[in-house]
């Protein structure tokens, strides 16, 4: 099944060479789900499975890897231009037209560094005393805002994963957002170890997903979606068991 499923996704790299671009997706460094390789190629968990209902819908992508908040502006106002991986909340459904979901459901907790044992949270109304490191435009963010946080005073909004990474171990911050398989790979990425790390409250659970534009034609979202519904669930399965190896 997994060389099937190698096969099936180089067939889909070779494809992208020649054809002029149906759709514009665009993505930001967020491994395991969308990252740069090695060899400065897009992969990761979500990517393969986009790239592979695109392929199943016919349509041919640029992909784009870009800071966020850009990217995020492109998706909300520009017809076209689809944005992934991106957690589907409250605050955001009305703002897209969804394509998905690419990942079910992942679980979006709290973190803090073992060492602080003085951080001791039960409740969102006790993380309010503590700074929480969140980025701009993220879902958590949203999230907590709409809980009665407030940037500058219990949230600190960083430009990217990276940086709010680094201030929660340099002790700029006290609390950080995040699900499990994202916090390990950023925490060893910027030279972390995710063992120093524990999750201290549960905030919600939510799906990732593409988006895009309430102006982006309907017909689009219907080809990506009906390309995605076309992959068997054993082989979104094999591949997510792959990337948590």
């Amino acid at each position: 099944m997994r060389l099937l499923l190698s096969i099936l996704l180089a067939l889909v790299l070779f494809g992208t060479c020649s054809q002029a671009a149906d759709v514009t997706v665009v993505t930001e460094q967020w491994p395991p789900f969308n990252y740069s390789n090695d060899k400065g190629e897009l992969t990761g968990l979500s990517t393969d499975i986009l790239r592979l209902a695109l392929s199943q819908s016919g349509l041919e992508p640029d992909f784009q890897i870009l800071p966020w908040a850009r990217a995020y502006d492109m998706a909300q106002n520009d017809s076209g231009v689809f944005i992934f991986s991106i957690l589907r909340s409250p605050a955001r459904e009305p703002h897209f037209q969804w394509v998905g979901p690419l990942i079910p459901s992942l679980s979006v907790n709290l973190y803090k560094l073992k060492r602080r044992t003085n951080i001791n949270i039960s409740s969102l109304e006790e993380a309010k005393q503590y700074t929480i490191a969140v980025m701009k435009n993220g879902s958590t963010q949203l999230f907590l805002q709409g809980q009665g946080f407030l940037a500058g005073e219990n949230l600190e909004v960083a430009a990217s994963n990276d940086l709010g990474i680094k201030k929660l171990f340099w002790e700029r911050v006290d609390l950080i957002s995040g699900n499990a398989p994202a916090m390990a790979q950023l925490a060893r990425a910027n030279g972390f170890n995710f063992s120093e790390l524990e999750e201290v409250l549960p905030l919600y659970d939510c799906g990732l997903y593409a988006a895009t534009s309430l102006q982006t034609p309907q017909s689009l979202i219907n080809r990506m979606q009906t390309g995605l519904d076309s992959i068997p669930p054993e082989h979104i399965e094999t591949l997510i068991q792959s990337y948590l190896q």
